[in-house]
């Protein structure tokens, strides 16, 4: 910056019109753009890494350090927006406010400079100029002109003066004046509930918890998060203290390289419940979380009172094991699933429209309206989160495991009464006749004109069949809508 300054930023051409802006005036505003281009790019991805890596101040002041001598002219608006990335998150939509601050001034310094430069036009223009040691020698002509130049170089000097301070204002404004994410750990958790954090079987759990009374956990399945019990949730939470988790490798909870199988998933959130002070509760999990929550209730015995497993089923032995690829099931996407580090290399920059199938798709959906575009919207970013997408994978990954650990648990059949919900576009029958292979007190209940989906589709339907259940009542063992709920 000092030498261009000390350029005067203009050119001294003898016919140099000095209505003409010169060249170097652009480079410098194309800088100050190339630098906020590039500091919205990296605030956007910056809380991305800090949520993967927990990446600190220190680290991110590094990151910004490896930038400034690229773009020294920017390094202080470049900074701030970095920092502000690393402290409060966010996208890169919600940093644009700040972008426009500076921005603004900018253009408010350059026209003051500029209308100044005009205002004093006359005098400068008439009587003799003061001749600068500096242009001893120098033609009267070549002296005027350096003398707009020199302006010309107060109006660069003020761009940049103007940039820093606009930085160093943005950098001292309060916390609460940055926009909160549109989608993050908080993003539609129920009146009376809260979004919390817990490290269990070492690694790091999202949750989130409301209600009063006896606890209730809820298990999710694929591709979805904790977010598909919303509906369910502030139902429940009139008589239990209800909790939702993560599992690990999903939606805000940890990733890791290992513990995809269902014994494993299941002690993550036993070891939580231990934690949260309920050594026993009812256990309800849906797709995946029903073999999660077979395996809680096998290897915990004294811990879960009563389980609840919708349409989901543990593997074992009685299941088909995989010798070829997409042999092992009837749905086409659990072979592909299976092959390692193939889907996630096949839909790389995909994930969206390929997840979009499922949210969507009629085959697995009855009710219109289940799925909202913002609930496709949030899953699809849960998802599309760094290493979310590949993590998920591994839960097909490890259906052999499974079907090891059961072939050991199931010769102990549970003896907690069971209740097995299927849906009759889904997998109906097939989750009673699953779970009697390890236990011995089901109660089947087929859900009518339901899909897969069913916490989304009917969730006060599903809600007063557990009540029912949760309650020692008799259960229907067929279940038919009357409403659109």
């Amino acid at each position: 910056m000092s030498q261009l300054a000390s350029e005067g930023i203009a050119s001294t051409s003898a016919d140099h019109d000095r209505n003409t802006i010169d060249p170097r005036l652009w480079l410098l505003a194309a800088g100050t753009f190339t630098v906020g281009t590039d500091a919205l790019a990296i605030a956007g991805i910056l809380p991305q890494i800090t949520a993967e890596s927990h990446v600190s101040l220190a680290s991110g002041a590094a990151i910004v350090s490896a930038y400034a001598p690229r773009y020294a002219l920017g390094a202080p608006f470049l900074a701030v927006l970095t920092a502000r990335a690393v402290l409060h998150g966010g996208h890169t939509a919600d940093l644009l406010p700040y972008v426009a601050a500076p921005l603004f001034l900018l253009a408010l310094v350059t026209v003051l400079l500029t209308n100044g430069r005009r205002a004093k036009k006359g005098h400068t223009a008439s009587g003799p100029r003061r001749q600068s040691p500096y242009s001893v020698g120098v033609p009267a002509h070549r002296v005027a002109s350096a003398g707009h130049g020199h302006r010309r170089a107060s109006v660069a000097t003020g761009l940049i003066l103007a940039s820093t301070l606009a930085a160093t204002l943005i950098g001292a404004m309060p916390a609460t004046a940055h926009a909160a994410p549109s989608i993050g750990a908080d993003y539609g958790v129920p009146a009376g509930f809260s979004s919390r954090f817990a490290t269990a079987n070492g690694v790091r759990l999202h949750y989130v918890i409301g209600g009063s009374g006896s606890p209730v956990l809820l298990i999710h399945g694929w591709p979805e998060t904790w977010y598909e019990w919303r509906k369910v949730m502030p139902q429940l939470a009139a008589g239990h203290t209800v909790i939702a988790v993560d599992l690990r490798g999903f939606g805000w909870s940890d990733v890791t390289a290992s513990g995809y199988d269902r014994r494993t998933l299941a002690e993550d959130l036993y070891q939580l419940m231990r934690q949260l002070g309920y050594p026993k509760a009812t256990v309800v999990g849906h797709d995946w979380g029903a073999p999660v929550g077979y395996a809680y209730a096998a290897t915990h015995r004294d811990a879960v009172d009563r389980l609840v497993i919708a349409e989901g089923a543990p593997d074992g032995p009685w299941t088909h094991q995989q010798t070829t690829p997409f042999a092992h099931n009837p749905f086409w996407f659990f072979g592909f699933f299976e092959i390692p580090n193939y889907a996630e290399t096949v839909l790389a920059g995909r994930e969206t429209p390929f997840l979009d199938w499922f949210y969507r798709n009629r085959g697995f959906h009855v009710v219109p309206g289940g799925f909202s575009d913002d609930d496709v919207a949030y899953f699809e970013e849960a998802y599309a989160r760094p290493g979310r997408f590949a993590a998920s994978l591994n839960l097909y990954r490890t259906i052999d495991q499974d079907i090891a650990d059961n072939a050991v648990l199931s010769q102990s059949p549970l003896t907690i009464p069971v209740m097995a919900i299927g849906a009759d576009h889904g997998i109906g029958q097939g989750v009673p006749a699953g779970m009697r292979h390890v236990a011995s007190n089901v109660t089947p209940v087929l859900m009518g004109a339901t899909g897969h989906f069913l916490t989304e589709e009917r969730p006060t339907a599903f809600v007063e069949i557990v009540e029912t259940f949760l309650a020692g009542r008799p259960v229907a063992p067929a279940w038919a809508p009357v409403d659109s709920k």
